[in-house]
């Protein structure tokens, strides 16, 4: 890499952590709003606050969530696709979960359901749990048939790439050991930036909502090449996101 695109990409960095330096959640009427330029819905105030997990996950020994300490609040599954699911691959360890089966639905569509199926994939998944997608589709005042609209499918698929960092299995220690909003590169393409000065590990989407990641249960294809963490919120690019 010549000395100008090694300049070029610390000067993107620096504007990156320049503008996420102070990222406290946006205002809930902001966030609707952006929630809106996502997925093509009203950008009025929400019908209803939207609920928060009851307590943050530590990095260390908090109790996994379970069917009883995390219920899917009256939200049904995804419709399953008719594809099979590779025995060894990532998203088959993911669909053994009780608490991500509206994710694991929802990566068996067109377009983004190679990715995680594929055995041989290296990289790390942050999954949101069933709450976690409940909790979006109430801020959109949405059916999951409305999320799976053609009008949104391409939105749908954009948030499910973003929750997926190709390129290695990172560890908890890996992760907490990174330098504070560490830019992770996903395949959407914008950055999760890392967060652990709170105590709790959490990702930080560039739209400025952090989720806090569950290291109490570990998801992990055959060969352990590729791995997967709950989180408690769904992870969502900023529309207005220009990369330098």
């Amino acid at each position: 890499m010549g000395l100008c695109a090694r300049g070029r990409r610390a000067s993107s960095l620096l504007v990156l952590v320049a503008f996420l330096a102070f990222y406290p959640a946006p205002a809930q009427a902001q966030w609707w709003a952006n929630l809106g330029d996502i997925f093509g819905g009203d950008s009025g105030p929400p019908p209803a606050p939207i609920p928060t997990a009851a307590a943050p996950v530590p990095t260390t020994s908090a109790p996994a969530p379970t069917a009883s300490s995390d219920p899917l609040p009256a939200v049904a599954p995804l419709p399953v696709s008719s594809t099979a699911i590779a025995e060894c691959s990532l998203l088959y360890a993911i669909s053994q979960q009780v608490n991500a089966s509206i994710y694991t639905s929802a990566m068996q569509l067109d377009g983004v359901r190679n990715t995680l199926n594929d055995p041989a994939f290296k990289g790390t998944a942050f999954v949101p749990t069933n709450a976690a997608w409940s909790n979006l589709l109430t801020a959109l005042g949405w059916s999951q048939d409305q999320l799976l609209d053609a009008g949104s499918r391409d939105a749908l698929n954009e948030t499910l790439q973003y929750t997926i960092v190709p390129g290695a299995a990172q560890t908890q220690r890996a992760l907490a050991g990174l330098t504070y909003l560490a830019p992770l590169p996903t395949v959407q393409g914008q950055p999760l930036l890392v967060d652990s000065e709170t105590g709790y590990l959490r990702v930080v989407s560039t739209s400025r909502q952090p989720a806090v990641v569950d290291f109490n249960a570990t998801i992990s294809s055959c060969q352990n090449q590729a791995v997967a963490y709950f989180v408690d919120q769904v992870p969502l690019p900023d529309p207005a996101w220009v990369s330098s």
